[in-house]
């Protein structure tokens, strides 16, 4: 065996063990874009299940003549309906009939009330919630908010469907409401079709009025059946 130099067997070791390390530390590299994405939503895969609405609830019984004047027998009203009203919603308004149809635009142009109304950020004095019955695979339900003092009531009644997959809101449209210069009421025929009504003015002249129906459909979308605005008299 040729004699080697002992400074040249250190060097040789030492380049070793520097690739040994490399090779150790190229595991543990900073992660990818992909993977820092991954860590950052553990729950990308698994989408949160809102399961909070109260199936228990016995149907509200219909068809539901002028919904927005009924009177219904007290529902249970809790903190724990309003955070999940709150995690129902999020950060979403309610929905006007301009969402369904361009036309009611010429409706509310003449009152301009109650157009960007959202749950979150909407004082209240209580929430009632009742159920309507199901749509193949949606559940179809009324919610009352009561938004009126001690000396005047007042309320906002909500139309809303959530799937029985994962009880996430598929649809909503604020169905009954009144404000200064309009009122709208609502019919619920069945669990699948419901009907709103519009009167604007004061007493001093009549405004536009508005008529719509409406479908809801076994995933629980509401879709525009027809509409039509009544010009002013």
């Amino acid at each position: 065996m040729p004699d080697v130099p002992l400074a040249g067997l250190r060097r040789s070791a030492l380049h070793a063990l520097a690739a040994s390390i490399a090779l150790a530390f190229a595991g543990c590299s900073e992660p990818t874009p992909a993977d820092a994405e991954a860590e950052a939503s553990p729950a990308a895969n698994h989408a949160p299940v809102l399961q909070c609405l109260p199936t228990a609830l016995l149907p509200l019984p219909l068809p539901l003549a002028e919904g927005f004047a009924a009177t219904h027998a007290d529902a249970a009203t809790s903190p724990a309906l309003a955070e999940c009203m709150q995690s129902l919603f999020g950060s979403r308004t309610l929905k006007s009939p301009a969402a369904f149809d361009r036309a009611y635009g010429r409706v509310f142009a003449y009152h301009e009330e109650d157009g960007t109304l959202a749950p979150a950020t909407l004082r209240h004095r209580g929430l009632r919630l009742f159920r309507l019955g199901d749509t193949g695979g949606a559940r179809v339900w009324l919610l009352r908010i009561d938004t009126g003092t001690e000396l005047e009531e007042a309320h906002l009644d909500v139309l809303l469907s959530t799937a029985k997959a994962d009880g996430a809101l598929v649809d909503q449209l604020l169905v009954g409401g009144m404000g200064l210069l309009y009122r709208r009421d609502y019919d619920v025929e069945a669990a699948d079709a419901f009907s709103i009504r519009e009167e604007t003015g004061n007493a001093r002249e009549t405004g536009p009025g508005y008529r719509a129906s409406y479908r809801i459909a076994p995933d629980g979308r509401f879709t525009l059946v027809s509409g039509s605005v009544l010009d002013a008299p």
